[in-house]
């Protein structure tokens, strides 16, 4: 898409300076031939994830924390039924169910505190961190951005994850 929206733009330029048609046809032809990430900023990353937690992987030893959701950690418990369950671990084994050892594509924009990169990521044209809000397994973080409101609500209202019973949100459980 960038390769021939850039191809685009270029042919547009050259015609209006008056140039032959084979030169617009042989830097077409060489801007098609180019890596997409040589013509796009370096805000990608590909592989397969080491999943850390139901809202943090790793893909060649770079931390990438899923941008706007916020999972139980792992050692977090929550209650269903009056009965304690490890929803932490369940989170970090949704998204690990999810990934399925798949390579996926990270987009990010900035990086935390931590210096890890806050990431949209995908699996091909699943979007992970939607669909983990989605399924229950974590709640959009609206202390940094509201992109999974309406997911999560969904979520709630099917008792989805760890909707199906009492939790203490990751934010104030990692406080206590």
């Amino acid at each position: 898409m960038a390769r021939h929206y850039l191809s685009i733009c270029i042919n547009k330029i050259l015609n209006r300076l008056g140039v032959q048609v084979f030169l617009i046809t042989t830097t077409t032809a060489l801007l098609l031939t180019c890596p997409v990430t040589s013509l796009a900023a370096n805000n990608k990353v590909v592989g397969v994830p080491r999943i850390i937690d139901g809202d943090t992987l790793s893909i060649d030893g770079k931390r990438i924390r899923l941008h706007g959701i916020d999972a139980p950690e792992n050692k977090q418990y929550c209650t269903k039924d009056g009965n304690s369950w490890h929803c932490g671990r369940k989170a970090t084994e949704a998204l690990s169910r999810m990934v399925s050892g798949n390579m996926i594509e990270c987009v990010w924009d900035k990086r935390d505190r931590y210096k890890r990169l806050i990431a949209i990521c995908y699996l091909e044209d699943l979007n992970l961190n939607a669909n983990m809000v989605k399924e229950g397994w974590a709640l959009a973080y609206i202390r940094y951005s509201d992109d999974y409101v309406e997911q999560e609500q969904k979520a709630q209202k099917e008792f989805q994850g760890i909707w199906a019973g009492e939790f203490v949100p990751p934010w104030d459980w990692r406080n206590h």
